[in-house]
């Protein structure tokens, strides 16, 4: 993989396999592994690893530790917090934030605004509208559909190819079945 050195970057530059826009910083340790792009002013502490022709957006942030897979676009104004994994082929919309360990699967789109809180995980191939809130702990399934402006309270856990509806709010430690729509 390449390896970014310290830099912050004044000019539209190409340096170690990234198009890096102006003021981004990249800190040594970050590994990508080819044809990225990270927008202006963004901050990508050493310790992440970003997949093949992954793109983040402008005035991001990416933690350390975090790792994200290939072909995936990390919006403007993200946050992944530290130790947390997207997978592959994942679209992370604008002023998402995504706390410390927070795990995506592969095929995940997460909308504009949303929060999916620390030691969360998302299933494969799982869409989340926008302005959507997921709390501390929670498990939601792969194939699972959540609308805009819901909200699922800590410890909650949404099975495979469950649909929760636009604005509805699920109770901390709640179990929403395989399949279920609420």
């Amino acid at each position: 993989g390449l390896v970014g050195s310290e830099m912050c970057i004044r000019d539209r530059n190409f340096i170690y396999g990234i198009n890096l826009g102006s003021n981004a910083v990249v800190r040594p340790g970050a590994v990508f592994k080819g044809n990225n792009s990270v927008g202006h002013s963004s901050y990508v502490v050493g310790g992440v690893l970003v997949g093949a022709n992954t793109k983040i957006g402008v005035h991001s942030i990416i933690h350390d530790g975090v790792e994200i897979g290939k072909d995936s676009i990390v919006m403007h104004h993200v946050v992944i917090q530290s130790d947390s994994s997207v997978g592959n082929k994942v679209l992370l919309k604008n002023n998402a934030f995504l706390g410390v360990k927070t795990l995506i699967g592969n095929n995940v789109s997460i909308g504009h605004c949303c929060i999916v809180d620390k030691y969360s995980t998302v299933g494969a191939n799982t869409v989340i509208g926008n302005s959507t809130i997921i709390k501390r702990g929670c498990k939601i399934g792969a194939n699972v559909k959540i609308g805009n402006n819901v909200e699922i309270c800590a410890n909650a856990v949404i099975e495979d190819d469950a649909t929760i509806s636009d604005g509805v709010i699920i109770d901390a430690g709640t179990l929403i079945e395989a399949g279920e729509t609420v």
